[in-house]
C-alpha cells in the first residue's frame, strides 16, 4: 500500500526520488526499496521522515481514513496558531477535563475545573504559570475555568485570593474578561467603542487598551462569577 501510495503522491507533487531523498533526510536506497514495493514495513521514524517532508500526517501517507471529527481538526488547528501561553492553556485544560472523565466518583462532584494561580498583577497584564494549576469545585456550570487574585489592586471588587469563574464565550460591552496580548494576560472591561473596540482597566488598575477588530485580541472567556474565601 505504501508503495502505491508514494508514486501517486510523489507523482502528483512531481517529485523526483533523489529530491525527496533530500528532503526527508531518507536514504535513497530506503526509499528505492519502499517506492518498488520491496520494503513493505519500514521502521516507525522513516515513516515519520517521509510524512514530515511531504507536509502530510502519516495516516494521509499511508492512505489510512481519517477518523477525526470536525471538531477535533478544528482543535488542532486552533492549537498549531497559538503561542506558548495559548498552548500552556489547552493542554492543561484537556489533561484536566480528561482527568476528570476518567474519574469513578461522580455522583456528588460538583463542577470540577481547573485554577491558574498569577504570578503577578493580572490587571496590569503579567505572565502567569502555567505549570502549576490546581483544581477547584464549582456548582457554576458554565465555568470551564478560574483564575486566582494574588493583589488587592482591584479591590472591592476582586481581592486578594479571589477566585475569578471564567466562562468559555467572548464578553458583551460592559463584562469583565479575560484577554492575552503580548503573551500577557490580563483582566478587562470589555467596552464597544463608535470606532473599534477597547479594554478599560479595572479601578483604574493598568493602560487602556484600543483595538479595531475583534480577532486582534485573544480572549480566554467571561468573567461569571466569584469565591471569595
Amino acid at each position: 500500500m505504501l508503495s502505491k501510495r508514494l508514486k501517486e503522491i510523489l507523482n502528483e507533487k512531481k517529485i523526483s526520488l533523489e529530491y525527496y531523498s533530500q528532503l526527508s533526510g531518507v536514504p535513497m536506497e530506503t526509499l528505492r526499496n519502499i517506492y518498488y514495493g520491496r520494503t513493505s514495513n519500514p521502521n516507525i521514524k522513516t515513516v515519520m521522515a517521509m510524512a514530515e517532508a511531504l507536509d502530510m500526517t502519516i495516516n494521509s501517507l499511508l492512505g489510512v481514513e481519517n477518523t477525526s471529527t470536525n471538531e477535533e481538526r478544528k482543535l488542532i488547528n486552533y492549537y498549531r496558531s497559538c503561542g506558548t501561553h495559548g498552548k500552556n492553556v489547552i493542554l492543561n485544560i484537556a489533561k484536566y477535563e480528561a482527568n476528570m472523565m476518567n474519574e469513578s466518583q461522580v455522583g456528588l462532584r460538583q463542577n470540577k475545573i481547573i485554577c491558574l494561580k498569577a504570578e503577578h498583577d493580572v490587571f496590569v497584564g503579567k505572565l502567569y504559570d502555567p505549570e502549576n494549576p490546581y483544581e477547584i469545585y464549582t456548582n457554576k456550570k458554565e465555568a470551564y475555568m478560574a483564575f486566582e487574585t494574588m493583589v488587592n489592586d482591584a479591590a472591592p471588587t476582586y481581592c486578594k485570593g479571589d477566585i475569578i469563574l471564567i466562562e468559555n464565550r467572548f464578553p458583551r460591552s460592559g463584562e469583565h474578561g479575560v484577554f492575552i496580548k503580548d503573551e500577557k494576560i490580563m483582566l478587562k472591561e470589555f467596552v464597544e467603542k463608535k470606532e473599534g473596540y477597547c479594554l478599560n482597566p479595572i479601578h483604574r488598575i493598568g493602560s487602556e487598551i484600543l483595538f479595531k477588530k475583534l480577532d486582534s485580541i485573544e480572549c480566554l472567556g467571561t468573567c461569571c462569577g466569584l469565591i471569595r474565601v
